[in-house]
């Protein structure tokens, strides 16, 4: 699989391609629709598929905010890669990009692809002015615009997965995300404690959770008592079980963490 990255409004070349379109965190539910659409209609087509994303968050840019994510770059390669694309896109988030417009962006990236696959509410331009009704008016039929998904009245997105994270509530996001929420940094050991390096990963709340630590050679299933320090951005790791189990794991390596249940232990 091709990985590129796009800058200074590259033009990107999708002649002969299908385009999923959208910024993927997540890669929830209504998101893997729209990415295994994307793949049948280029099967089908007998042309290539493409995942366009971005670096990160266009909303946090402009906003100056920090971003924390559900699934980093690293993480929609590999899902990419797993899915079948013959290649992912990313688009470096800056000033010069958010002040394309919906006219420019298409010139950029649209006009020569032969399908666009998006959310039925995918936005992109300068202010955001470009919607799902103006590719459809613009390119007809080669636009496919997925509807909105729900659960129990919610609209699934990233930021209901990230409200339920932040509530604990781990049901709710598997059952948005289709699978149970993990992240991945590197374990390290001092003393007794153990702790999780997660850079920019976004954090269920603190507290006791039943959780699976896999690493290349060994898995390890614990109840633990979870806490973040934003400060060193480690997720302290306390094992509320056996003590001896944690010491089984190799350190200073990435582990995968995966949050399986809430706990009361």
């Amino acid at each position: 699989m091709k990985i590129t990255y796009l800058n200074n409004n590259t033009k990107f070349d999708s002649k002969n391609k299908a385009l999923a379109l959208g910024f993927f965190d997540g890669v929830h539910k209504a998101h893997m629709k729209i990415l295994k659409q994307t793949i049948d209609i280029a099967e089908y087509n007998h042309i290539e598929s493409a995942m366009i994303t971005f670096d990160t968050s266009v909303a946090s840019f402009i906003r100056g905010l920090k971003f924390r994510y559900l699934t980093s770059n690293d993480d929609k390669i590999s899902i990419a890669k797993a899915l079948g694309f013959d290649e992912i896109v990313f688009i470096e988030v800056n000033q010069a990009f958010c002040d394309v417009t919906k006219e420019e962006c298409c010139k950029l990236l649209f006009d020569d692809a032969d399908f666009l696959v998006c959310g039925f509410d995918f936005s992109f331009g300068k202010y955001a002015e470009g919607n799902v009704e103006y590719l459809e008016e613009k390119y007809g039929d080669k636009v496919v615009a997925v509807d909105c998904m729900m659960v129990d009245g919610l609209k699934i997105g990233s930021q209901a997965i990230k409200k339920a994270l932040s509530e604990g509530d781990l049901w709710l996001a598997r059952v948005m995300l289709q699978r149970d929420y993990s992240i991945k940094g590197v374990l390290h050991k001092r003393n007794k404690n153990y702790s999780l390096s997660v850079s920019d990963y976004f954090l269920p709340k603190n507290g006791k959770y039943e959780i699976v630590l896999k690493g290349q050679n060994k898995e390890v299933i614990i109840n633990a008592k979870i806490k973040y320090i934003e400060d060193e951005s480690v997720l302290l790791i306390k094992d509320l079980d056996d003590s001896h189990k944690l010491d089984s794991l190799e350190t200073k390596k990435v582990h995968e963490l995966i949050f399986t249940k809430t706990s009361s232990k």
